[in-house]
C-alpha cells in the first residue's frame, strides 16, 4: 500500500494516520474512542437547543403582572418549531431495541420548560455495554428502494391516498401538466412507474435520490412555467412522498424531494437534521415562509402608512385652505361692520333708536 505524502486516509474508515518520521521496524498503531469528544459534542448540541428554546419563550412570552408581551406572542410558527424538534428527540428509533431506541435512554430527556436535560452517566454505561447500539440511535439510515413498501412510510403509518382519484398534479416548465393516480401502488417502484408512465406526460422522469433518501422528479422540457407538484381530491400522498415543495429549488428542471420518514428510519442525528431542513429551507422551509409573510405585512403597513401619511397630508392642506379662507371671510365681515357703525354713528342722537 502506497500514499503521497506522510498522510494515510481511509486505511480504516474515517481514521486519518499522519506519519512524523521514517522507521526501518514496523509501527503499530493503536486507536480508540474518544468518548469525551462524544459526551462534549452531546453537551453543545444540548445547549444549543436550550438556548434556542429560551429564545423562543422570550419571543412569546406574557407578563401578567406588566401586561408585556415578546413581538411574536401567539405565533403559530415557533409552537411548530418547538414540536417538531421536540418530536425529532424524542421519537423512538424502531430499529434498535427496546431499551436502547429512545434519547432517554443514553441520558437524553425532555425536562422543565422544554429543555432538554443530559445525564453522561447514563450514556457512559450504554457504552461501555453496548457502543454499536448507541452508535445506531444516532446514526441509523434506512434508505429508499424500488421495493420499499409503501406501508413503512410515515414511520410505518402508511402513504394516505385518495380512493379511486388522481393524488397529485405535476405541472411542467414548458406549461403542460398531468396527474398521478397512485391507485394501487404498494411500493416505490409502483409509484416510479405510476408517475413516470401518466398519461400526458411526455418529459418527466422519476427516480430514487443518489443517497436513497428522497425522491427526484426531473424535467426535460423548458419553459418559463415553474416546475412543482401540487395535491388533488384531498390526498396527501404528495406530503407523505416528500413532495410538499411549492417549485423546483435547484435549477436545471429538478425536484429532489424531502427525506422520507421511513419505519425503522433514521437515528436521531439524521432525524435533526431533516427537520431542521424542512424548518430553514430558503425556499420551502417553514420558518423561511413565516418570515417572507412578516417581511410582507411590514411592507403592506408601509404602504398604508405611506397612504395615510398622504391622506393626512391632504386634509390638512384642504384645512388649511378652508381657515385661510374663513380668515378672508371674517376680514370682510369686520369691514362691514366697522361700516355699519361708522354709518350708525352719523345719526342724529334722537334718531338712533
Amino acid at each position: 500500500m502506497y500514499f503521497y505524502g506522510n498522510t494515510f486516509e481511509d486505511i480504516v474508515p474515517e481514521l486519518t494516520i499522519t506519519a512524523l518520521s521514517v522507521s526501518d521496524t514496523p509501527v503499530q498503531v493503536t486507536a480508540w474512542p474518544d468518548d469525551e469528544k462524544i459526551y462534549e459534542t452531546i453537551e453543545d448540541f444540548v445547549q444549543k437547543y436550550n438556548d434556542l428554546i429560551d429564545e423562543i419563550r422570550d419571543l412569546t412570552r406574557y407578563d401578567v403582572e406588566t401586561e408585556e408581551s415578546g413581538i411574536l406572542l401567539g405565533d403559530s410558527t415557533l409552537r411548530g418549531v418547538v414540536n417538531r424538534l421536540s418530536n425529532a428527540v424524542t421519537k423512538t428509533v424502531t430499529g434498535n431495541p427496546s431499551d436502547l431506541n429512545l434519547a432517554a435512554h443514553v441520558g437524553i430527556k425532555i425536562g422543565p420548560q422544554g429543555k432538554l436535560l443530559f445525564d453522561r452517566s447514563v450514556l457512559s454505561e450504554k457504552l461501555a455495554t453496548d457502543r454499536t447500539r448507541v452508535a445506531s440511535l444516532f446514526t441509523a439510515d434506512r434508505k429508499l428502494e424500488e421495493s420499499t413498501l409503501l406501508s413503512n412510510f410515515r414511520n410505518g403509518e402508511g402513504v394516505r391516498k385518495a380512493a379511486g382519484q388522481a393524488d397529485f398534479e405535476i405541472h411542467t416548465r414548458s406549461g403542460g401538466s398531468f396527474s398521478v393516480d397512485l391507485g394501487t401502488a404498494r411500493t416505490v417502484r409502483d409509484v416510479l412507474r405510476a408517475i413516470n408512465n401518466a398519461s400526458d406526460n411526455s418529459s418527466v422522469t422519476a427516480t430514487i435520490s443518489s443517497d436513497g433518501r428522497s425522491l427526484v422528479l426531473t424535467d426535460t422540457s423548458s419553459g418559463s412555467s415553474a416546475f412543482r407538484v401540487t395535491p388533488l381530491n384531498g390526498s396527501r400522498a404528495y406530503n407523505d412522498l416528500g413532495f410538499d415543495k411549492s417549485a423546483d429549488d435547484t435549477g436545471g428542471g429538478v425536484i429532489t424531494g424531502y427525506s422520507v420518514d421511513l419505519a425503522g428510519d433514521w437515528g436521531l442525528g439524521r432525524r435533526l437534521v431533516d427537520a431542521i431542513e424542512r424548518m430553514v429551507n430558503m425556499d420551502t422551509g417553514t420558518v423561511q415562509l413565516r418570515a417572507d409573510g412578516l417581511e410582507k405585512q411590514i411592507e403592506d403597513l408601509k404602504k398604508r402608512a405611506e397612504t395615510m401619511q398622504e391622506s393626512i397630508d391632504k386634509e390638512e392642506e384642504r384645512l388649511r385652505r378652508q381657515f385661510a379662507q374663513l380668515e378672508v371671510i371674517m376680514g370682510q365681515q369686520q369691514n362691514t361692520l366697522q361700516r355699519l357703525t361708522a354709518m350708525f354713528n352719523t345719526f342724529p342722537a334722537g334718531k338712533r333708536k
